[in-house]
């Protein structure tokens, strides 16, 4: 216990935490507000906030080589992506499901016992795949036991990471990269340090981009040194915060009719976006803009556009759409819209005209492309690195959200 004690104490004072103002008498009060007095739907839920963001935080990026769009965040165009779950299922199944979030992942979970042929039978099916992603879940901190690498297995996948693009998702300890001499030939590497599931949620966003990648080396291991990473500050995609198969993150998976509030996913960014381009103002009526001489005369842009739930409003918005942008009709507008965001679930349904000789465009959508949605606008109109909406429509859309 001295030694641990003192090991401890050692790396405090090397990272300067003396310096620092540091107590060590430790104030057993404060300590509560990061301990949960109850446990709530099986989790003590302090904790498990704390534990996520840790593991968030701590994932290492250790080298990245996107010069050919094979490494992080992936990339989906022009792509065909595979995962591949090596042992441990449980943790693969997780890792599968959240990358299918993002985009058109095909998935192989190979068991405990999977054999090297079973990596060879991976290696067929996926053979016509453009990225591979390998997640390595079934792992071993103790040196002593090799850290559960089998040798022959890992030559095989490194092999294979030479001839077919490949990124290594380690769940383990940084010193088994000594255990593994082609680490170099994936394109790219994140260690996760621990095969637990906060650990393989926090990678799988890593991978995708729903998190920046800000850990570090917290040791030297293999070719690396101690603080070494590749950083990856911004959000590519959006986040996930809840374990999948949870009830929060069951809410991902409910189907939503969006009846009167359709009008945010097509007509409300439409109308933003001719707004931001100078062809119409926020404060234009619809007097001047469709000539209106009734009692919605008065009405202007910004009205209608923050009560775009009523069909009256909806309707005058899609006829300033139908007068000042004629290109293209508000439901193919609205399609590339969704595709250029993911929205692999959103679709339309018929609906009765709300207007004499006007339809409202309604919408059917879920839970993660409504999170896809709310992503692109709070991130200045930008999903995967492009640009969806120009980023005055973003902030737009954003303020009525």
């Amino acid at each position: 216990l001295n030694e641990r004690v003192k090991k401890v104490l050692a790396l405090k004072a090397r990272l300067g935490v003396f310096d620092k103002g540091y107590n060590p008498y430790v104030n057993i009060e404060d300590l509560r507000s990061l301990t949960d007095q109850e446990i709530i739907g099986g989790y003590m839920e302090k904790k498990l906030r704390l534990i996520k963001n840790i593991a968030k935080e701590s994932m290492t990026v250790l080298y990245n080589d996107n010069s050919a769009g094979y490494g992080l965040p992936v990339s989906f165009e022009g792509k065909k992506v595979a995962y591949v779950g090596y042992k441990n299922p449980a943790l693969g199944r997780e890792f599968g499901e959240i990358a299918n979030r993002y985009g058109k992942v095909d998935t192989i979970l190979l068991s405990n016992d999977a054999s090297l042929a079973a990596l060879k039978d991976a290696r067929n099916k996926l053979r016509n795949h453009d990225l591979i992603i390998m997640g390595f879940n079934e792992t071993d901190q103790r040196p002593h036991k090799g850290y559960a690498i089998n040798v022959e297995e890992v030559n095989f996948i490194t092999d294979w990471a030479a001839e077919q693009p490949m990124i290594a998702v380690y769940l383990g300890s940084p010193y088994a990269l000594t255990r593994i001499p082609g680490y170099r030939n994936f394109t790219a590497y994140v260690l996760g340090y621990s095969n637990n599931q906060a650990n393989n949620f926090a990678a799988a966003q890593v991978v995708f981009g729903g998190t920046p990648a800000i850990g570090v080396l917290p040791v030297t291991a293999a070719s690396f040194k101690v603080g070494e990473s590749v950083v990856i500050p911004d959000r590519f995609r959006e986040e996930y915060f809840h374990f999948v198969g949870s009830e929060e993150d069951s809410l991902m998976h409910s189907v939503y009719d969006m009846k009167n509030s359709s009008a945010l996913f097509t007509v409300v960014p439409q109308v933003a976006e001719l707004v931001a381009g100078g062809k119409i103002k926020l404060s234009d009526t619809l007097g001047e803009l469709l000539e209106e001489d009734g009692k919605n005369a008065g009405l202007t842009v910004e009205e209608l556009l923050k009560g775009y739930e009523d069909k009256v409003n909806a309707y005058y918005l899609q006829a300033i759409l139908n007068k000042y942008r004629r290109y293209t009709t508000i439901e193919e507008a609205a399609q590339m819209m969704f595709a250029k965001m993911g929205m692999r679930n959103t679709r339309f349904v018929a609906e009765k005209p709300a207007v004499s000789g006007y339809s409202v465009p309604s919408v059917i959508t879920d839970g993660i492309d409504y999170n896809k949605f709310k992503f692109t606008v709070g991130n200045g109109g930008k999903y995967a690195g492009k640009q969806v909406l120009s980023p005055k429509a973003a902030e737009l859309v954003q303020s009525l959200l």
